[in-house]
């Protein structure tokens, strides 16, 4: 199928020879456009041609039609040349898409010469455009406007934008076939949709595309801001995309502006001997603090925050010249020498310089020493303490740490000379002359401190077990003697003294005489190591070994009444014994001398019974004695 154009185009044609010549009718058309009422014109023309001279053509009628109108005409004739016979013109409409076809015709009835023709066919009409293709995308953008670039496949007389889904706004571009607008006026950091409508000059149909998500930049800031220590450089990072020419001005905790500087980088360095004084400055009683980046541009501000530590290393407390002196005066008196300090005696006072560093202050200090911790006194830059006894006969190290109103300390040692120091001692012996004379040998072998002019005395005091008192000095390793009754016991007591106050005091008991072996012929008795007190005896350190002695049990002393023992009731008789020594013998009680006949035996039960506890002995019998008898006790003097 043919399509039209804005030219005249043959359509179709017929022809033939008369002998004078050829003799042809065409058949023409051709369409032209209305955009933008979407139709053709469609044209129409039926053409004769005569060649050679006395060639003619008659004409009955002749037409030409389209889908919906027609045209026609008759009779006439003509001779050699070209004779437009019949020109017409249609008006058709288009698809809604722009195409468009149209079925055309032409009728021809001759009556001399050439044929009888008719024709009709259909022919094509050329697409309408009716929208524009159009696309868009991001060309540029800043922090507050944003640039789209847009194209469409034909002329365009407007372009207007929605932002957001907004309605339509116009820009005043004149498109022609693509281009670029800005929309302005947007806010920093904020994610915006955007559509683009264009309106195609012919057809002046509006063609939209679809939307573009479209973020603007954020105002330049600090994106990084790092935990650093006061005196390392810090490098701050900025979002700085286009670049932009900003003032960085570094805040400390206060607020205080401590550091500016311009850049269009996307980074700041801040690191100087003043920065970092600042800083210091800005935490006096803390060991960290908070910084702000705050960056500036145009009449924006954006404040970032950090960290920052203080270097410990750098800023700990400086301290010096830890010195000690024994302030005690006796033992000072009796070294002679403030720098020796006694065992558990001297008593040193402690110094140091110390100062605190950056901005800081002294906050406390401490001393430790052997266990023992003391508190010091600070007075501007000088640290002080008394310090106590110290129990150590060998050097120790005392150390004093002061801590900063940061809470960083820093210390020192200082080595003590230390004099070993002990309470005197002795081995002292204390002996009678061959064991139970009066005359006592006593001697004191002495052990003190030798430091310097510490110096001994030695004392005893000798007591009897009668009150008896004798006291005096002795020297050291030299044996005195002394007269102490040996018909009693002593009690010896040496004290040792030395120049610092150390005292110690042994207590030495002394027995009675007490001879090896004795023969005491009065009491016709021999005792070994004591004198004897029992007649008729051999004893041996207090034990006793004796006769027996006959004791007269009278029949009268018996009691009236009976006593109940484990159930039984007896009869009981007392005997009063005299104990022969402090401690008691164990005393048996046993039957002897005349016991009633053996018919009465039986009524005289009489106990056997041990004593150690009392000089009260008690027989017992079921039925009362009607006369008397005797037992031995042994072991009573």
């Amino acid at each position: 199928m043919a399509t039209l154009t804005s030219d005249w185009q043959e359509i179709a044609r017929t022809s033939q020879n008369t002998g004078y010549g050829n003799q042809y009718v065409i058949f023409y058309a051709y369409a032209t456009e209305d955009v933008a009422s979407n139709t053709s014109t469609v044209h129409t023309l039926i053409r004769t041609t005569v060649e050679g001279s006395g060639n003619f053509v008659n004409v009955s009628s002749w037409s030409c039609a389209s889908d919906t109108d027609s045209t026609s005409g008759g009779s006439t004739s003509w001779g050699e040349g070209d004779h437009n016979l019949l020109e017409s013109a249609w008006t058709v409409s288009h698809n809604d898409d722009g195409s468009g076809s149209v079925s055309i015709g032409m009728q021809f009835n001759a009556t001399f010469n050439i044929t009888d023709w008719g024709y009709r066919t259909t022919v094509g009409l050329q697409t309408i455009p009716r929208y524009a293709s159009i696309s868009q995308s991001l060309a540029s953008k800043t922090e507050t406007s944003i640039q789209i670039k847009f194209s469409a496949s034909a002329e365009c007389d407007g372009v207007w934008y929605s932002l957001n889904g907004g309605s339509w706004q116009g820009t005043g571009v004149v498109p022609h076939a693509g281009g670029y607008y800005t929309i302005t006026g947007l806010s920093g950091n904020t994610a915006y949709t955007v559509k683009t409508r264009l309106k195609r000059t012919d057809s002046q149909l509006y063609s939209e595309t679809g939307a573009i998500s479209v973020t603007t930049y954020d105002w330049p800031h600090a994106t990084g801001c790092p935990a650093f220590v006061i005196g390392n450089n810090v490098m701050d990072t900025l979002y700085n995309p286009l670049s932009r020419h900003c003032t960085v001005i570094m805040l400390n905790t206060n607020w205080g502006e401590v550091k500016r500087t311009i850049s269009g980088n996307t980074s700041a360095y801040f690191n100087s001997s003043d920065f970092s004084d600042a800083l210091y400055a800005s935490i006096p009683n803390a060991d960290h603090g908070n910084y702000v980046c705050r960056v500036v541009y145009g009449s924006s501000s954006r404040d970032d925050y950090g960290t920052y530590y203080v270097n410990a290393n750098v800023c700990c407390p400086s301290v010096s010249g830890l010195t000690y002196i024994d302030t005690n005066s006796k033992t000072l008196a009796i070294t002679g020498d403030a720098s020796k300090i006694v065992q558990n005696i001297g008593t040193p006072s402690y110094s140091m310089t110390a100062t605190a560093r950056y901005h800081a202050s002294l906050s406390s200090a401490v001393l430790k020493v052997n266990g023992a911790t003391y508190t010091c006194t600070i007075s501007g830059n000088t640290i002080s303490v008394q310090g106590g006894a110290i129990n150590s006969s060998s050097d120790v190290n005392a150390i004093c740490e002061v801590t900063d109103s940061r809470g960083i300390a820093a210390g020192m040692s200082v080595k003590l000379s230390m004099l070993a120091y002990s309470n005197p001692t002795a081995i002292n012996t204390v002996h009678r002359h061959n064991n139970f004379y009066s005359e006592t040998d006593i001697t004191c072998d002495s052990s003190f401190s030798q430091i310097g002019s510490n110096a001994l005395t030695i004392q005893y005091t000798a007591t009897s077990q009668n009150g008896a008192v004798i006291s005096g000095s002795l020297s050291d390793n030299v044996m005195i003697t002394k007269t102490l009754d040996n018909n009693q016991s002593w009690t010896i007591a040496i004290v040792l003294t030395d120049s610092f106050g150390g005292k110690t005091t042994y207590s030495i008991p002394l027995q009675r005489g007490q001879p090896i072996l004795f023969i005491d012929g009065l009491l016709e008795s021999i005792s070994v190591g004591m004198f004897p007190t029992i007649k008729q005896s051999i004893q041996s350190a207090g034990a006793v070994t004796a006769a027996k002695k006959a004791v007269t049990v009278n029949a009268s002393s018996w009691s009236s009444s009976t006593t109940a023992v484990n159930g039984t009731n007896y009869y009981y008789y007392n005997i009063a014994l005299t104990a022969a020594y402090d401690e008691h013998p164990t005393i048996t009680l046993k039957p002897a001398g005349t016991l009633p006949t053996t018919a009465e035996s039986n009524a005289y039960n009489c106990m056997d019974q041990a004593n150690t506890s009392g000089t009260t002995l008690t027989l017992y019998a079921k039925i009362k004695p009607t006369s008397n008898f005797s037992i031995n006790i042994e072991g009573v003097a």
